[in-house]
């Protein structure tokens, strides 16, 4: 069957445009690509690795228990990213003095420079985005998705 559409005119996403998966996984290859291009090709960091950086450095002798909650990764899978992490020389593990069994994440110096770097990289590519959105809707939006996200 052969359709009369012209092959060059753009592929017609009406039966997608009003859903909020569609749009913002369209979002998100934006997004994913200047990660890559700002942190990922150049520090070698993986989008969870560069979350994870943040999250220890922002909350200091957390568990991995809380980080498994919050971004909803199994605790095997968790594991295997921290164990990568930590042979890689940018965390660290320490017991917990009361609770041995509880186990502390804390970055190493080289951890922390490395989140701060990454951190600082991907705050430059996104200034593309300064070209797509104002500073107010770009607030808005991530209100929005947090709010979508809880």
């Amino acid at each position: 069957m052969s359709s009369t559409r012209d092959k060059s005119a753009p592929l017609d996403q009406s039966r997608l445009a009003h859903t909020l998966g569609y749009a913002i996984a369209r979002a998100a290859v934006t997004t994913n690509q200047l990660f890559a291009q700002g942190v990922g090709d150049p520090l070698g960091l993986r989008p969870v690795e560069f979350t994870l950086l943040q999250l220890i450095l922002s909350n200091p002798a957390t568990t991995q228990k809380r980080l498994c909650d919050l971004l909803r990764v199994p605790a095997p899978q968790m594991t295997l990213i921290l164990d990568r992490l930590q042979e890689r020389g940018w965390l660290v593990r320490e017991r917990d003095a009361n609770d041995r069994r509880a186990l502390h994440l804390r970055l190493t110096p080289a951890g922390t420079r490395l989140a701060e770097k990454s951190l600082a990289a991907l705050q430059d590519s996104e200034q593309a985005l300064e070209q797509v959105l104002t500073s107010g809707e770009r607030l808005l939006l991530q209100e929005l998705l947090a709010k979508v996200a809880r």
